[in-house]
């Protein structure tokens, strides 16, 4: 469990992310790769990792959050996780910001993660499968927001790893159950986002 712990940290701390959001509207066409390219053309990579949800929303507003009335069936339903998650976890175990950070809403992690965050972002009633947050169909647009991600082309940047820990993170990030892991030793040291129920 040590280097589980080791290597979850030091994703998170080796993350990239994107902002998004504070506007009067949504940008449609978040998550693209042209949306994408041009925050920086080198971030795009739909490879296998974990990626993270922030904003600048609290536990609290999630929670007294209306639902929207064309929210897909797949989607989300903010307020009703939130409560789910506060009333199931002790307040130490709800992932809390500090400072000047962002709350982590949700985490996950997926075999090819843009393509996950895109539909987090824009799910609608024509996505059939999995169910996702459906962040477009919110009126949060003007909140902050932030996608963080680690996908398996980042780990040879680790200069700081050894090469068996970097190698064991390779084989870790190839297998969904691998990540599966990796993903609950890092809500186990950082706190459990306010909008993931499993």
């Amino acid at each position: 469990m040590v280097t589980l712990k080791k290597l979850a940290n030091v994703v998170w701390s080796h993350r990239r992310s994107i902002e998004f959001g504070r506007s009067s509207e949504w940008n449609e066409n978040t998550f693209l790769q042209s949306w994408v390219d041009k925050q920086n053309a080198e971030l795009w990579a739909n490879r296998p990792g974990w990626y993270w949800f922030e904003s600048d929303i609290t536990l609290d507003e999630l929670e007294n959050l209306s639902l929207p009335t064309n929210l897909p069936k797949k989607a989300t339903k903010f307020n009703e996780v939130a409560r789910f998650n506060k009333s199931r976890l002790a307040p130490s175990d709800i992932y809390t910001p500090h400072g000047e950070q962002l709350n982590v809403v949700y985490s996950g992690q997926e075999g090819r993660v843009f393509s996950r965050l895109r539909l987090h972002f824009s799910l609608t009633e024509q996505n059939t499968g999995t169910g996702a947050l459906g962040i477009s169909s919110y009126p949060l647009s003007n909140r902050k927001w932030r996608a963080s991600f680690f996908h398996e082309g980042m780990i040879d940047r680790l200069k700081d790893l050894g090469s068996e820990d970097r190698q064991f993170l390779r084989a870790l990030i190839a297998e969904k159950h691998s990540r599966d892991l990796v993903e609950t030793c890092w809500r186990i040291e950082y706190g459990w986002p306010a909008l993931c129920v499993k």
